[in-house]
């Protein structure tokens, strides 16, 4: 009973019951009297008839106080079974309770127990409660639904023994693993004082000891006279204390190992014999820094080079396992942690969420993903999609996009290279790579040493996520918008110097990327690597290093400031079905900084189609404003003059929004005569193209395109359809592309 908890001598007809206050009405069926209330303290150490009066022990019987009973449901007492439960066996522990046990190892009573017994208990629960009704015991029943261990392979409901057992008293040295493992970086770095640091502070004394037959034997030998135990150090120390000749190859498993005998060292007199344990395979884990090397035995050197390790790996629920059982084994034998840091992962669950299961029939075959997308687009699926301790949802499509987006586009970007190298004669051997004065040459050079800056930053901490995300940026910039810009370089006749510019940076770029991958993709980055002359293989070649003297931030914010405003204006012509193949006369942008439009004026009217660019510092040329009151700032302030204020903007001219905007708020009065000011945060502000013009905004800039296609520009459109249709016949033909 919860020495602390009130409870209520309740009567009932002829019979007095004890039950929790609080549960009072829940328990009791009927007319009943509550006599008195009590605490259950002034209950403790009284004595009752037992409901099973099957074995009478020296002390059992009593009511003792424990804080784990609630008053939540049942009736607030508890009756304690110490062999079959933790809370039990402790409570039970603490007050003197004689242990008892009535089952045996087959989950049947025993014998002592006449009416049940060699019966398995499951299937005597509803006896039990049939025997008590007719003992006159059961005052009543019901049915609770809880939570019960059953056996994951067969589904078996199964039973809590406490049984005998050896173990290690890692209590005595709970200060140090915890000291120990605050010198270990975690990845997620909570788990650290978290998960596993939370396990550290309520550590218990580690149970070594299995009932099985396989499994390392454990080194413990008992005494037939005097009890006394004795657990040999090495083979050597077994040999020394053993009875007669011990086999020199010796075979350290069952039965083989059981056939040694050892002569006590405490009595002198008697014989021991190896108990029939076997150690904890979780120990065999733990152990592995030592045993990999039969340390301290053999293999000092390579020992001493390699512990302790620079990192482990595994997933979160590792936390009780191998981590604890590393650092367990470690601390006991050597006072040291034996890993630098710990990278925690998280679980691979299925695309709805849910843990793979075979019954569930949700469990992805990774050999058959490997097989249709290769073994590069699953890893890049698994480093790029999270940080590696969260948990992912994984299915084939998130595959087949990291191939598609990364390996495919470098694969094509590789073919690209090669395909007119190889009908220009291009061997980057022969011409040595010096840089380039071209504009695009130093923006991707730029990006590929900022690039590597980030990379390296990531994979230091490992950041894996930052760094794919930051590859998987620059792979697309390199296809969609470096070679497409260079296209015309690479088409040109004969090896000009600008080609050679151009072949010397693309070679560069996919070398030094290759070995920037090789972490991430490494058949991939190999096979560019190997193709391109790289060397032997780009696994044996240093990881780069930023070259800083070609970092030029300026260039790569302009360049990007350029590609905005292409993309913008791209999204103007979906929106309005105009298609990039029609010329447009005009394109105008407004944006807040500087930006020197003269040194990519003929990049973007090239990729938008446009006749003329202008730039403003402002968008009210060729935008109008919508406005409408902000409800979720303004609603309540305002009141019931909402829909006054709505009415008002709607009936705005353009001219008026667009000094509202400018001045930054108005002022108004209401009906009745209210003055209201109105803030611009209390506004929201929706631009529209202006008639003969199409608008988008983002990225601080607003674009807009003159969407009246004159006479002139349809006939030049239609030119251009000619030229793409001229093009899909060379490819239908699959003519060579270097035959005019």
């Amino acid at each position: 009973m919860n020495p602390d908890m009130d409870y209520a001598r309740v009567q009932q007809e002829d019979g007095i019951y004890i039950v929790a206050k609080n549960l009072v009405e829940d328990v009791m069926k009927g007319e009943y009297t509550v006599l008195s209330t009590m605490k259950g303290a002034e209950l403790v150490a009284q004595t009752y008839d037992p409901p099973f009066p099957y074995v009478q022990a020296e002390k059992t019987n009593v009511v003792v106080g424990a804080a784990f009973v609630t008053d939540s449901s049942g009736t607030g007492i508890v009756h304690l079974a110490p062999a079959h439960g933790e809370d039990d066996y402790r409570v039970c522990r603490e007050n003197g309770i004689s242990f008892v046990s009535v089952v045996n190892g087959q989950g049947r009573y025993t014998d002592e127990v006449t009416d049940f017994a060699g019966r398995f208990v499951k299937d005597c629960d509803i006896d039990i409660v049939k025997m008590l009704s007719e003992k006159g015991l059961l005052y009543s029943k019901e049915k609770y639904e809880h939570s019960y261990p059953f056996c994951w392979r067969c589904k078996s409901p199964l039973l809590y023994y406490a049984m005998e057992s050896w173990f290690i008293e890692t209590t005595a040295v709970k200060e140090q693993l915890i000291a120990n493992n605050n010198s270990v970086t975690w990845y997620p770095g909570h788990v650290r004082d978290g998960r596993f640091g939370k396990f550290l502070e309520d550590l218990v004394d580690w149970n070594i000891s299995r009932n099985r037959y396989w499994g390392t034997p454990l080194n413990v030998w008992v005494c037939d006279s005097c009890d006394g135990q004795y657990a040999p150090h090495s083979i050597a120390d077994l040999r020394a204390h053993a009875v007669g000749e011990v086999s020199e190859d010796l075979e350290l498993h069952k039965p083989y190992v059981d056939e040694v005998k050892v002569k006590c060292p405490h009595c002198k007199s008697g014989v021991m014999e190896r108990t029939s344990e076997v150690i904890d395979v979780w120990f065999d884990s733990g152990s592995m820094p030592f045993a990999q090397y039969h340390y301290p035995f053999a293999g000092e050197d390579r020992f001493e080079q390699q512990y302790p390790a620079d990192m482990i790996c595994e997933g979160i629920d590792q936390t009780r396992g191998w981590f604890y059982s590393l650092l367990a084994v470690s601390t006991l034998f050597t006072g040291k942690a034996p890993y630098k840091a710990v990278m925690a992962t998280g679980h691979i669950l299925d695309e709805n969420g849910q843990k793979m299961s075979k019954s569930k029939g949700n469990v992805i075959d990774p050999w058959e993903i490997i097989e249709e997308y290769g073994t590069d687009a699953f890893r890049w699926a698994l480093l790029a999609d999270s940080a590696p301790w969260n948990s992912k949802r994984f299915s084939k499509g998130i595959v087949g996009e990291a191939k598609s987006k990364v390996v495919d586009t470098l694969v094509n970007t590789h073919a690209f290279l090669t395909l007119y190298a190889g009908i220009d004669g291009y061997n980057p051997s022969e011409h040595e790579f010096k840089g380039s004065d071209n504009k695009l040459d130093r923006w991707i050079l730029s990006r590929l040493n900022s690039l590597i800056q980030l990379v390296d930053k990531g994979l230091s901490v490992n950041d894996f996520l930052n760094a794919a995300k930051g590859i998987e940026a620059y792979v697309d910039e390199l296809s969609n918008w470096y070679i497409r810009r260079s296209r015309d370089r690479f088409w040109g006749s004969g090896l000009s110097e600008d080609k050679l510019a151009a072949y010397g940076t693309l070679t560069h770029v996919l070398l030094t990327l290759s070995k920037l991958m090789a972490p991430f993709t490494p058949m991939l980055s190999e096979d560019i690597y190997v193709n391109l002359g790289g060397g032997e293989s780009v696994h044996l070649a240093d990881f780069p290093q930023a070259d800083e003297a070609m970092i030029d931030k300026a260039l790569e914010q302009d360049m990007e400031t350029a590609r905005q405003i292409v993309e913008l204006a791209r999204n103007v012509r979906n929106e309005t079905a105009i298609k990039t193949r029609q010329p447009l006369a005009e394109l105008i942008v407004s944006m807040d900084r500087e930006f020197d439009l003269s040194g990519y004026e003929a990049i973007i009217k090239d990729e938008i189609n446009v006749k003329q660019i202008q730039v403003e510092t402002s968008d009210s040329g060729f935008v109008d404003f919508i406005l409408k009151m902000n409800l979720k700032v303004a609603g309540k302030k305002y009141g019931k003059n909402i829909g006054f204020l709505q009415g008002f903007l709607k009936g705005m001219n353009s001219d008026e929004t667009r000094t509202v905007v400018q001045n930054g708020g108005l002022n108004i009065t209401s009906p009745e005569g209210e003055e209201l000011q109105i803030t611009a945060e209390e506004l929201l502000v929706e631009k529209k193209a202006k008639e003969g013009f199409a608008s988008a905004s983002g990225y601080g800039l607003t674009v807009a395109l003159n969407t009246d296609i004159t006479p002139e520009l349809e006939q030049e459109g239609w030119v251009r359809e000619v030229v793409r249709a001229v093009q899909d016949t060379r490819k239908k033909l699959d003519l060579p592309i270097e035959k005019r």
